[in-house]
């Protein structure tokens, strides 16, 4: 702790809630590193299993305003599945923009500059089986297979969403999971580090890796059995979630 707390103060001067969030990381044994032009930091996960990295920093998305939180893991497979949920008062914006653009007659734009995450509420269906009703409020979901959904969504995923919207997420704040290209990427806003709310997140976002994971093993299980393959086809991605 004391070598992270060093280079902490050798960078230059403290900014709110990073010295909390650096001597977090510290203690978990995860690796706290400040980005090069001082706009943000990078954790990185010090346990192998879990695989994940976190950047704090300016929003890579317009309708995230100023700085956000992204973390970044490995799905161990489901390279061509497509799937995503979302805070329900993000999902119904973002539908909104959408429609304009399309009625405007902006399409080319829509293509060449909309985010993918944004595409996908007009491409793939919606999840039709949401067991919970506080849930199903809360929060929309997407995806090229609404089976595979319906499994990330059949474990703890659930319980940890709701347990986030009851405390440190509120029905204004957004949020998404997406999984695009055998990765996972979270998204929210987050103003300054906070180091309570940050950890939330991790833990939310740990149990959407692992149970991401699971799904993405029952997927292939039922792909490769499958004797429609055309029931699990795709639409080709870009590189825009990176």
């Amino acid at each position: 702790m004391f070598q992270t707390l060093k280079r902490w103060i050798s960078g230059g001067a403290e900014r709110a809630g990073w010295s909390a969030v650096a001597t977090w990381a510290d203690s978990a044994g995860h690796a706290f590193k400040r980005a090069r032009d001082g706009s943000g930091f990078v954790i990185e996960s010090g346990v192998p299993a879990q695989g994940w990295r976190l950047e704090w920093g300016p929003s890579q998305r317009s309708y995230i305003a100023g700085n956000e939180l992204r973390l970044r893991g490995d799905l161990k497979g489901g390279n061509d599945l497509q799937m995503m949920l979302i805070s329900r008062a993000l999902m119904e914006t973002l539908e909104k923009q959408v429609f304009e653009q399309f009625t405007e007659g902006l399409q080319t734009r829509m293509d060449t500059e909309t985010p993918e995450e944004m595409r996908w509420l007009v491409l793939f269906p919606k999840a039709p089986h949401i067991d919970s009703k506080l849930l199903k409020e809360a929060f929309g979901a997407v995806g090229n297979t609404t089976a595979a959904i319906e499994q990330w969504l059949a474990g703890p995923l659930s319980a940890r969403l709701l347990e986030a919207r009851g405390s440190w997420l509120s029905a204004s704040d957004p949020l998404l999971l997406v999984a695009l290209r055998g990765r996972l990427t979270l998204r929210t806003a987050m103003a300054e580090p906070d180091a309570t709310r940050l950890r939330a997140v991790v833990t939310l976002f740990e149990t959407s890796l692992r149970e991401g994971r699971r799904a993405v093993e029952l997927w292939t299980q039922s792909a490769h059995a499958s004797t429609h393959p055309s029931l699990f086809s795709s639409t080709p991605a870009d590189s825009r979630l990176e």
